[in-house]
């Protein structure tokens, strides 16, 4: 009995069941910046709308997520690839806003969701951190990329190549940062 095509469906499975464990936590950071903007937004008085900020972003958000998991099934660098280019753009969008906002720099951030998220001195730091969220995020799917380059290539018979280039993401920080003090570990990311 051929096992081969068990074995490719096996793979494929376990594939995918790797790739939604990896993604949740992405998820949730996602869903916390989502509801910190909001609760800004809300706090501001800014007028929306609903077909703008509501409807047209849940039909992008549904197509990019079909779009994303047929990417994964068919090749997931691919799917991994274009993660790292939405969370580039996202990191350097932000780093935008709060270099157009130096008022920010002295603005406090109070949230009811400092407690779950962090409490930070300022909107400036606040922001600064969501966008080096993004940027762990973009290194994540990095390091994707070239585990499964890695990992065809053995498949194939061939050892993966020792100079490819390796990132070191720095490791998301717990919750909770201590108040006015930023969560990011290593130097806060750059406006672009």
């Amino acid at each position: 009995m051929n096992r081969a095509p068990m074995h490719r469906r096996t793979g494929m499975a376990k594939r995918i069941q790797e790739r939604i464990a990896e993604a949740r936590g992405q998820q949730d950071n996602e869903q916390w910046h989502l509801l910190i903007v909001q609760e800004q937004i809300l706090k501001a008085g800014i007028p929306e709308s609903r077909l703008k900020f509501f409807w047209l972003p849940q039909a992008i958000a549904f197509f990019y997520y079909q779009l994303s998991w047929l990417m994964f099934v068919l090749k997931p660098a691919l799917s991994y690839h274009l993660n790292a280019d939405f969370e580039d753009h996202a990191e350097h969008e932000y780093m935008e806003w709060v270099a157009e906002h130096p008022e920010w720099e002295t603005e406090p951030f109070e949230s009811e969701l400092r407690e779950e998220y962090g409490a930070f001195e300022s909107l400036a730091d606040l922001f600064r951190q969501i966008g080096h969220d993004e940027r762990v995020h973009k290194q994540e799917s990095i390091k994707a990329i070239e585990r499964h380059a890695s990992s065809s290539s053995l498949v194939r018979g061939r050892a993966a190549s020792s100079t490819s280039p390796k990132l070191t993401a720095a490791t998301r920080p717990s919750p909770g940062g201590s108040a006015g003090r930023p969560r990011w570990r290593s130097a806060p990311p750059a406006p672009r």
